[in-house]
């Protein structure tokens, strides 16, 4: 099944709904690139890496420590597979470094409005691999 979020430190990675803590399917924002520019001809000129986000409108804290093993620190090198918003929603994999939310918004025991994003993305397949 190729239509799942997935994460790992290796590929394939392990779709969120099998993690130990499962993580439910997040919103994901694809940005093609990182910045853009409008040449003097009015041409709009994409440069950098894509960006994405995933978020969620809250997540337990056992389901926020299960993220937290694939990112330790500020930043860690990750395989997410992900969707990039294109006509058909398609999927891809892409290696990038998981950027870890400061601050971690709190109500009791859960963190509210949860943004991880993954900078720096390579593209590494569109289809799940035989």
């Amino acid at each position: 099944m190729t239509d799942v979020f997935k994460i790992g430190l290796t590929l394939p990675g392990t779709a969120l709904t099998a993690l130990t803590v499962k993580v439910p399917r997040p919103r994901a924002t694809f940005i093609p690139a990182v910045s853009s520019k409008t040449a003097a001809s009015g041409l709009v000129i994409d440069s950098g890496f894509p960006v994405i986000t995933w978020s969620w409108g809250f997540l337990t804290r056992t389901q926020r420590d299960q993220l937290r093993q694939f990112c330790s620190t500020a930043s860690s090198l990750v395989y997410i597979r992900t969707t990039i918003n294109d006509s058909a929603d398609s999927w891809a994999t892409y290696l990038a470094y998981m950027v870890w939310p400061k601050p971690e918004p709190r109500e009791a025991t859960r963190r509210i409005n949860f943004v991880v994003n993954f900078t720096s993305c390579i593209y590494q397949y569109a289809s799940e691999p035989a």
